[in-house]
């Protein structure tokens, strides 16, 4: 069985609207870009609440030993990212030097395919947690969940159709961060760069590993030569 389209191919109902939204953001972000506040909403706040100087303060100890840690906070996959989309948010203003960085998500109601942009480069940003186990310990592009036609189908597709679905879902989230790049750089008149960013978090000390890949990935193991070679620092947030 196939889905709305019968050459296989993804339906463009999954990213309804995407394209429209996309350019609102970029246009957003670039009549801004020159004009930085000190402080705003995506910053990170103290224990009472308050902003911070948006500054991390790098520490020695790295976060990530190559074994799983217990602890004691809980934080649900949307709190996890939260917290690593502002901490990427002040790594990129303090320790990359690109104040004008904003980001995407606060301007769009849907998933876009990138979540920050400053100047001539856009970001992903993916956060783990240190309490993940060995077969967790990666940044992975995710799949967005199905439709109802596309639930239904899955229910009595075959596995390898299964999988080959799956492949094709992986080659479009490829496929609109590329978009973004061509959008972004139209924009601006020059050309653009997708970089990411992993984030491995400790919510019980506050201190987080930071990596930056350049380009888009669909998965990088922590433990493997590309995760460990971006690793740019430890730091307190």
């Amino acid at each position: 069985m196939q889905l709305e389209h019968g050459d296989g191919k993804l339906s463009n109902n999954t990213i309804n609207g995407f394209e429209t939204m996309l350019h609102d953001c970029v246009d957003e972000a670039v009549r801004h870009r020159n004009s930085v506040n000190k402080y705003s909403p995506d910053e990170l706040r103290d224990s009472r609440g308050e902003f911070t100087s948006g500054e991390l303060k790098q520490v020695e100890q790295r976060v990530f030993t190559r074994l799983q840690v217990a602890t004691q906070t809980r934080l649900s996959k949307l709190e996890t990212g939260e917290i690593g989309e502002k901490i990427a948010l002040q790594f990129v203003k303090s320790q990359l030097g690109l104040p004008d960085a904003q980001a995407l998500h606060a301007q769009a109601s849907i998933n876009l395919p990138a979540d920050l942009i400053a100047d001539h480069e856009l970001f992903e940003i993916k956060t783990g947690l240190v309490s993940n186990g060995s077969g967790a310990q990666q940044w992975r592009a995710t799949i967005g969940q199905p439709g109802k036609q596309e639930t239904e189908w899955l229910k009595h597709a075959s596995p390898e159709d299964k999988a080959t679905w799956n492949a094709q879902k992986s080659e479009a989230i490829i496929a609109r961060k590329q978009q973004a790049l061509q959008d972004y750089s139209r924009k601006l008149g020059t050309p653009v760069h997708g970089k990411t960013i992993g984030i491995i978090l400790n919510p019980d000390t506050h201190t987080c590993d930071i990596h930056v890949l350049d380009g888009w990935h669909l998965r990088i193991g922590w433990h493997s030569k590309l995760g460990q070679d971006s690793y740019k620092g430890s730091f307190s947030y």
